[in-house]
């Protein structure tokens, strides 16, 4: 897991003379010998467990340990397959995801779409927060999105205005200001922010 802080102990430290060895933070039911267990986490924390049943550990102590794991109900966690944007307008990408929410039935489950190859310009013209609204009745909704820089020649062919960032450059440049630099570091630092929280499920 390589996580800060994190303390590596070798398998032949845990030694069979312990009665039992309840090992924690790994989310996954694991046995790891015969008196050493991760007994795994009681509900989905990441989309990377989706597919993993979740449950608890019942050990009785002995002359030898008897274990046995017990599966428990959870709520569902959807990781969907990714759609590939890179050729859909604003409206298909909608359409698509209205249809699979509607498919999946998103009451009470914990679910992720991942939206991948976005031209710049039609991610900026999606309204993530109707997106979101779909998806209401879940526990927890998530939209992750990736997206591609487009031709400017081919962008400059349906749209007048590029991007804020590039206008904002482009306005920049025509001025004389001392500063300029640093405004326009600032400047575009908040305008990538606004457009990750846009982002930002």
């Amino acid at each position: 897991m390589n996580e800060f802080n994190e303390l590596f102990i070798p398998v032949k430290n845990l030694r069979e003379d312990f009665d039992y060895i309840a090992l924690g933070h790994y989310h996954t039911y694991t046995e790891l010998q015969e008196n050493a267990f991760y007994a795994g986490s009681t509900e989905h924390l990441t989309f990377t467990e989706a597919d993993s049943q979740k449950g608890c550990l019942e050990i009785t102590l002995g002359q030898k340990l008897k274990h046995r794991f017990i599966p428990m109900k959870t709520r569902i966690m959807v990781d969907l397959p990714p759609v590939n944007c890179s050729t859909l307008s604003i409206e298909q990408i909608v359409k698509k995801i209205k249809e699979t929410i509607q498919f999946i039935q998103p009451k009470d489950k914990i679910i992720r779409i991942r939206l991948e190859h976005i031209p710049q310009h039609i991610q900026r013209g999606l309204d993530f927060h109707q997106i979101r609204d779909l998806g209401k009745t879940a526990v927890h909704f998530e939209i992750k999105s990736t997206s591609i820089k487009t031709n400017e020649e081919s962008f400059a062919e349906g749209h007048k205005m590029k991007s804020l960032a590039d206008e904002y450059e482009k306005f920049l440049n025509t001025q004389q200001y001392p500063e300029k630099e640093m405004l326009r570091k600032l400047g575009l630092h908040y305008i990538h922010k606004i457009e990750e929280q846009d982002e930002t499920p």
